[in-house]
């Protein structure tokens, strides 16, 4: 009989028990048990990778990742659309509470995900007057004039969803499809470092068929992993939506895997159970391939909660366990 789809992700929990390092997280305070790397692949074919040894809050995780399409960088606004999961990252992180950027309850600064995604800073100096009206043609905006150097400092915003869909419209043999929220520049006005930061998509013309490369920094495995993997295929299926492929293989390349020390009873809890069928992913027709260039700029803004369904998702009970922030 085949292995179900996410046995390796209990294998995984059972390895890091079982030959990980128990090393203390400074910024959290806790102790875990260490992997340094790791590897889960999944074959969207078989299924919506949704883990059911536990409760998947998938509407969570389908509003949270519409959030980073829309570029939110609120947690009230996280929650409006149907999640909370950001609601400690932004008002409870103690170096985030003291950071001179922060500009509030519910901020979340910078985001790596969201704001990186949908308005990625680009900041160049014009250093002529004709290189200013070039780049003003090119999108980008007047920020600052210093007219003793004749210089400009010019800002425009990168969509690289966006940039990404149209890549696969023009020329999906491109090997440059990639996003990223890894901003070095600007760690210091975000809530949080990204944690899955850089995604690679690659698509094979001759079979349609569109497949993801996701690395990830850090992974929580008891309350984090299960909720990328699923956040990771629609990221997958809505984009393979949206430019006529069909959603294949998604590779998650894992650095940092960790339990941490006081979700090792949930994880034994979780561990015990017996794997249900997978769910399917149903994507309502509202959410329509493009078909031109003039169709692309808010295809991803327009993608509603509900237009997404996981039918006959079975599951075991939710495992509650406390998250480190």
């Amino acid at each position: 009989m085949a292995k179900h789809p996410m046995e390796q992700y209990h294998d995984l929990m059972r390895l890091t028990l079982e030959r990980g390092d128990r090393v203390l997280n400074r910024r959290t305070g806790e102790h875990c048990y260490l992997l340094p790397s790791a590897q889960l692949v999944f074959d969207l074919n078989e299924g919506f990778p949704a883990v059911t040894t536990k409760q998947l809050f998938y509407k969570s995780v389908f509003a949270e990742l519409l959030g980073f399409f829309r570029g939110y960088t609120s947690a009230a606004d996280f929650r409006a659309l149907g999640t909370n999961i950001w609601t400690a990252n932004a008002n409870s992180t103690p170096a985030w509470l003291a950071s001179p950027y922060r500009k509030g309850e519910d901020d979340l600064g910078r985001l790596g995900y969201s704001t990186q995604w949908t308005a990625w800073r680009d900041t160049r100096i014009a250093l002529s007057s004709e290189e200013r009206q070039s780049m003003l043609s090119e999108g980008f905006e007047e920020r600052l004039h210093d007219p003793v150097k004749g210089q400009w400092m010019m800002e425009r915003g990168i969509n690289q969803i966006e940039a990404v869909l149209s890549k696969l419209l023009t020329d999906p043999s491109d090997r440059g499809m990639v996003i990223t929220g890894w901003r070095l520049d600007e760690f210091d006005q975000m809530a949080l470092r990204p944690c899955h930061h850089t995604y690679t998509f690659t698509a094979t013309e001759a079979m349609k068929e569109l497949h993801l490369t996701i690395n990830m920094r850090s992974v929580d495995l008891l309350l984090g992993c299960g909720f990328n993997v699923a956040s990771s295929a629609l990221f997958l299926s809505l984009m393979a939506r949206l430019s006529g492929y069909r959603a294949s293989s998604l590779t998650m390349q894992l650095a940092n895997v960790h339990v941490y020390e006081n979700h090792i009873e949930q994880v034994q809890l979780q561990l015990s159970r017996a794997h249900l069928k997978q769910p399917t992913l149903l994507i309502a027709n509202e959410v329509k391939s493009i078909r031109n260039q003039s169709e692309i700029k808010g295809a991803f803004t327009r993608i509603e909660p509900a237009h997404l369904t996981l039918q006959d998702y079975i599951h075991h009970p939710a495992i509650r366990a406390p998250m480190a922030v």
